[in-house]
């Protein structure tokens, strides 16, 4: 109970039971603590994490820090290890917890969650990036270089040409993130991915 409505409630009171001073208190404290909590919000800088570019996150360049304490966690032989890292759900109420502590620019300790939900906010990440980690404009060429070509003319045609295209953050980041999955791909015997 939160009001003095559900109090009056709870207790079948009738309405004239509650004096209007003690009702005029409680709606002046619910301004108060609005307004409160509206200079906290202005107060405090902007740290979003999801949703925005690469550029936004880290304004900095490179990774984000959270992101890059992340991937550093998911490294982990346990969490490489894990049945599923990146195809398991996690537990949706803890996954959304983290995901708002981290979009608020807390400092997480990954290791006291579940691998599962922490392989998910990196994914989560990625995926709903404002701006795609792969140039938008590149994806025709990409779709015809890679479906009719030799590896080698492949791997050519990725580095000069779609690699070149994207920002050196962007790069850092997909660094990062290959050199994970590569690691990943080493426990594929244990983790099934």
């Amino acid at each position: 109970m939160e009001t003095i409505a559900e109090i009056q409630q709870l207790l079948k009171l009738p309405a004239t039971a509650i004096p209007s001073e003690l009702r005029a208190w409680e709606r002046g404290e619910m301004e108060t603590l609005q307004q409160r909590q509206e200079t906290i919000r202005h107060a405090l800088p902007s740290s979003r994490l999801f949703g925005v570019s690469i550029e936004q996150a880290a304004p900095e360049g490179g990774l984000p820090k959270n992101i890059a304490r992340l991937i550093d966690h998911l490294r982990r032989p346990e969490c490489l290890q894990a049945e599923g890292v990146f195809r398991r759900s996690p537990d949706s109420p803890m996954f959304d917890q983290m995901r708002q502590a981290l979009d608020r620019g807390a400092e997480l300790d990954f290791a006291e969650f579940d691998v599962y939900s922490a392989a998910c906010l990196l994914k989560a990440w990625f995926r709903e990036l404002s701006q795609p980690l792969f140039p938008m404009q590149l994806n025709p060429q990409l779709d015809e270089w890679l479906g009719n070509r030799q590896e080698s003319e492949q791997i050519r045609f990725l580095r000069r040409t779609f690699l070149a295209q994207m920002s050196a953050q962007s790069r850092q980041v997909l660094t990062a993130l290959v050199d994970l999955l590569y690691e990943c791909q080493e426990y594929s015997e244990q983790n099934g991915m």
